[in-house]
């Protein structure tokens, strides 16, 4: 888990709304977005990630925020595995717990 998300913020979360498939992703980049309402969208932001630049900055490893998207539910936070990082199976690396 990420020390800069306290389990009890995701205490209320009911579900988890993707905005595009995960299927294709190694990571995504975890945070905790504190919304005005229920209505305003998260930011966005332009990246260089591993699906956009296959061979760049992230071919292997992954930025610090990155955990991988199927280890993601409500009120669980997600964690980084060897996909994640680069690798092939979604076997745990680390549990930031």
């Amino acid at each position: 888990m990420s020390a800069l998300i306290d389990p009890a913020e995701l205490a209320n979360e009911t579900d988890l709304v993707w905005l595009e498939s995960i299927d294709p992703l190694d990571y995504v980049r975890q945070s905790l977005e504190r919304l005005p309402s229920r209505r305003a969208g998260p930011p966005t932001t332009a990246t260089r990630d591993r699906d956009e630049q296959p061979q760049g900055l992230y071919a292997t490893g992954a930025p610090s925020e990155a955990v991988d998207p199927r280890t993601v539910a409500p009120r669980v936070e997600g964690y980084r595995t060897e996909r994640s990082e680069g690798g092939s199976a979604s076997q745990p690396c680390w549990n930031w717990g």
